[in-house]
């Protein structure tokens, strides 16, 4: 609430008296107690046929004309420009566009509301971005300059202008992501390569949304490592869309990307880490075997030939054959057809004086259950392009078959994957690991090479085909890195280690808590807590780093960090809101509500109220609060309070993290499970199910989750309970297979 404000014409500036002192950094909306609408169309994927009568096909192309009555003092949009404008009365009036070229039913859009605008001065076209009045300039002039650099350098690359006589990017308050760069930026050159992707040359059906989704998706890292080669973007596509893809489609309930899509409902399930994450994966291993130029001029092949039109994948495959020359459409059958991929085992041979002679590898089908079969000849053979690097350089081989042997040379293997462009896990011998562990623990392999190999060694853990000693000795063998992805991808792999246990008992957690402290607690103590320039060319991941270290250290027990958390917190409920340092907010509060107690929750919950409902990162830390009494309050927000639909899977995920979220999550689902089907959209639905379910693993919780859905329809969320359910099964078999093991290196090395 303001105390007190006045314009000074002369100076065109507005003077504000706050109640209290606001916090370096700290981001505040202020209103008038009016509330605003905004209207918006969101028509994808079927949802166009809701609104106007249509064939809602994407291979039915239309030329629309948009019109809309609406409120004198609204701004509205749609995809062309204003064609003209009429007064209908005194509160209304008319808005007529100009025809648009022919696009699909989803893509027709109209927006409405009380907007404010930022405009280029430096693109070929009028181009802005539109934001509600409570929405920060700051970050809106941020997007503006991103979306200006991303559009010129995609009109560049793909040899093909923007079709369209202006762009507008319109940012709609329930729909938004919170004010990160890295956020910003790869929703805005995501978006921006949609222009082309799927606008311009759209698919066939929605089997093949994987096709627009997985560009978008590459291009939007390709275009970021372009404007911003300091943020080192390929290392977060191998932390995230490379790790997330491999999860998924290590299921035995997995799909391939060319799925069967029979309804309306089938297509909205679509939306998944299949569909963007692997697709884009798939795109980058035809990048890195093509070359830049050759992959940006069968994008433009691809482009001009189907504009305005409709294209299926053997089209886009075509068109790169045609100018590289290369066999890309057999290939490329077996990785959009055929689900799955594999795992290459990587064997050593001797020759007769015991010296290092060959390398065999060998692929099959890697499963996360880790139940493969011996392979038959006729199961499927994955087309691969294997980066192998050594102490000196970096090779190439195809392997076409189930096996093959590369001779060793006179330096020994180091890396399989090199930069982990290939779309397969890696496993290898126990001698061959210790050797490789020994060269990352060194600093002799990347950062791409050191998250690849973590997250390969994770999965085949997770699988049973190593143990989970092996990945706790890698873990503690990179504590001397410098990447923050690399300590990041630490971090997961602990965590998931500690959840997969904690339904073990308090001591087994615990000592499990000290290991992960001997990582994050003293790396969080080395960088510290301060925050820095923000001007700076690392800031964002630096930060970035320090959050995740000391949101770690203080979930795993570090008193230290626990008792700086709450002291920060008891300053700012005592007025003093600077006491928290901006960029460490959220982590802050995160401690504290794990640590905490009813007061602290109450606290928590005032401070989301005071935020107008709106501060999502408050609500996911509420999930870590330590009862299942507070874990029933958490909860019965949902259903109860002012939590948005959407922000619903946010506000409950940190709820499977402890045994006794997980549990509390679980009874709440089965009680108000019809309201939550009334209430959550297809989309969130599906979330909610796998939220739910990650939490649990006991065979008593699997057999309670399968009654439980088996008199029920499903339909809405198959393939997320699908998914779920093996997911449960194979955190079972894991926990089981491996206490003894985790146990003993735990007493091995003094923490339990």
């Amino acid at each position: 609430m303001l105390n007190w404000m006045t314009f000074k014409e002369a100076k065109e500036s507005l003077l504000l008296l706050l109640p209290e002192e606001l916090a370096a950094g700290e981001q505040v909306s202020l209103g008038d107690g009016y509330e605003l609408k905004v209207a918006s169309t969101f028509l994808e994927p079927t949802y166009a046929r809701q609104v106007f009568p249509c064939f809602d096909e994407p291979h039915l192309k239309a030329e629309f004309t948009v019109s809309a009555s609406v409120a004198l003092d609204l701004v509205c949009i749609s995809n062309m420009p204003i064609d003209r404008e009429k007064t209908l009365s005194e509160s209304k009036k008319l808005v007529v566009f100009q025809k648009s070229p022919p696009m699909s039913t989803y893509l027709v859009g109209l927006v409405a509301g009380p907007f404010s605008r930022v405009a280029s001065t430096q693109s070929r076209i009028p181009l802005s971005i539109l934001y509600p009045i409570a929405c920060e300039v700051q970050d809106t002039e941020f997007a503006l300059d991103v979306a200006s650099r991303g559009f010129q350098l995609f009109e560049e690359l793909f040899d093909f202008p923007y079709p369209l006589p202006k762009l507008d990017l319109v940012t709609v308050p329930a729909l938004s992501v919170a004010g990160m760069e890295g956020i910003i930026t790869d929703t805005v050159l995501h978006e921006l390569a949609h222009m082309w992707f799927g606008n311009l040359v759209t698919m066939k059906d929605w089997e093949g949304l994987w096709l627009k989704e997985g560009l978008a998706t590459l291009m939007s890292t390709f275009a970021c490592a372009k404007i911003f080669q300091n943020w080192y973007p390929w290392n977060l596509f191998v932390a995230k869309h490379l790790q997330r893809a491999l999860d998924l489609n290590a299921l035995h309930t997995s799909r391939p990307l060319e799925s069967i899509v029979q309804d309306s409902t089938s297509a909205k399930q679509m939306y998944d880490q299949i569909s963007y994450d692997k697709a884009a994966c798939v795109f980058k291993m035809i990048l890195d075997e093509l070359g830049e130029e050759m992959f940006l001029e069968g994008l433009g092949i691809y482009l001009h030939r189907h504009k305005f039109g409709i294209a299926e994948s053997e089209d886009l495959w075509r068109a790169w054959e045609d100018c590289a020359g290369a066999e890309v459409v057999k290939k490329m059958r077996v990785w959009t057809r055929a689900a799955g991929f594999p795992v290459l085992e990587v064997t050593e041979q001797l020759d007769g004086d015991g010296g290092l002679a060959t390398f065999h590898f060998r692929q099959q089908r890697f499963l996360a259950s880790g139940l493969v079969d011996e392979c038959s000849p006729d199961e499927q053979i994955y087309p691969l392009r294997i980066a192998i690097r050594t102490i000196d350089k970096v090779k190439e081989v195809e392997m076409n078959d189930r096996e093959m042997v590369v001779q060793a040379g006179p330096t020994s293997l180091l890396k399989v994957n090199t930069n982990h462009g290939g779309f397969f896990r890696t496993s290898y011998s126990p001698k061959s690991l210790q050797n490789i562990i020994a060269a990352a623990s060194g600093g002799q392999l990347n950062f791409k090479d050191c998250i690849g190999l973590t997250c390969d060694l994770g999965a085949l853990v997770a699988a049973g085909i190593k143990p989970t000693s092996d990945l706790l000795d890698l873990c503690f063998g990179l504590l001397n890195s410098g990447s923050f992805y690399v300590w990041e991808t630490i971090n997961d792999h602990l965590r998931i280690i500690r959840t997969v246990w904690k339904f073990h008992g308090d001591k087994l957690t615990e000592s499990l808590n000290k290991a992960m402290l001997k990582i994050t607690g003293r790396k969080a103590r080395e960088l510290g807590w301060e925050d820095w320039d923000h001007d700076g060319p690392l800031s964002i991941t630096s930060r970035t780093w320090k959050v995740s270290l000391f949101l770690g250290a203080g979930l795993a027990g570090d008193e230290t960090t626990i008792a700086e958390s709450q002291r920060l917190f008891e300053r700012h409920m005592s007025s003093d809101k600077n006491a928290i340092p901006a960029f460490l907010r959220g982590a802050v509060l995160c401690v504290v509500a794990a640590h905490g107690g009813p007061e602290e929750l109450q606290n928590l919950v005032k401070i989301w109220e005071d935020s107008m409902y709106s501060d999502v990162a408050v609500l996911q830390c509420l999930g870590l609060v330590n009862s299942a009494e507070l874990v029933r309050e958490v909860i019965d927000l949902n259903l109860n309070t002012h939590v948005k639909i959407q922000h619903w899977p946010v506000s409950l995920s940190f709820l499977s993290l402890t045994s006794h979220g997980a549990i509390t999550l679980w009874k709440w689902a089965e009680m108000n499970w019809d309201k939550i089907e009334e209430k959550a959209p297809v989309n969130i639905l599906g979330k909610i199910v796998s939220i739910i379910l990650v939490g649990l693993h006991t065979e008593k919780q699997e057999a309670e989750v399968r009654e439980f859905f088996a008199a029920r329809d499903t339909t809405k969320y198959r393939l997320a309970l699908e998914e779920g359910l093996e997911r449960m099964r194979n955190r079972k078999r894991w926990a089981e297979r491996d206490l003894q093991n985790v146990t003993a290196w735990l007493e091995k090395h003094g923490y339990l």
